[in-house]
């Protein structure tokens, strides 16, 4: 109870991944009660007890995990479609600054990174600066292709229901090069 309390006064919500320091503690409760309870209703029944409660919880996780996966499969399907086409349309030394550095390393086998600041994003000398609504970005980031028009030009833009989810930028060949 200690630790969720924790977790939920820091921020003022908890999540599954909070309760995984407790489980073995309430697995290590629900164990004991149920090695008590052998001691005065007869071994079989319990066994088949234990047997049917495990059965229908996998059933249940197992329906909800399956329903969760299919839902969610194609929730970065335009990060993966902006990394499939910066990988067709770039060299194997360009780099790419993005959020989403994870899911773009791995479609795009290119020097992908994140920035701290605003400066640093010209110290890159990046080739691609990609904004996406599916990472959460600090308002900077944001202005940064606005505020500099001069250095960015968009070259794809993806949508989901007409509303723009993810913009690639090209930088000037004299940012890339200086």
């Amino acid at each position: 109870v200690i630790p969720t309390a924790i977790f939920g006064y820091i921020r003022f919500y908890i999540e599954q991944r909070d309760l995984m320091i407790v489980i073995v503690f309430i697995f290590m409760i629900i164990s004991h009660m149920l090695l008590k309870s052998t001691e005065y209703i007869n071994k079989k029944i319990a066994f088949t007890a234990i047997i049917i409660i495990l059965a229908v919880s996998s059933y249940s996780q197992l329906t909800f995990a399956d329903s969760l996966i299919k839902e969610k499969k194609d929730s970065y399907i335009q990060v993966r479609q902006a990394a499939e086409w910066l990988k067709e349309n770039s060299n194997p030394n360009d780099k790419i600054i993005t959020y989403s550095t994870v899911q773009t390393t791995y479609y795009t086998d290119r020097y992908t990174t994140s920035v701290s600041s605003e400066d640093e994003i010209l110290l890159q000398k990046a080739r691609y600066f990609v904004i996406s609504l599916y990472e959460q970005h600090r308002d900077w980031y944001i202005e940064f292709p606005e505020k500099h028009q001069n250095l960015l030009k968009p070259v794809r833009i993806y949508a989901v229901n007409d509303q723009q989810s993810l913009i690639i930028f090209e930088f000037n060949k004299d940012v890339q090069n200086n």
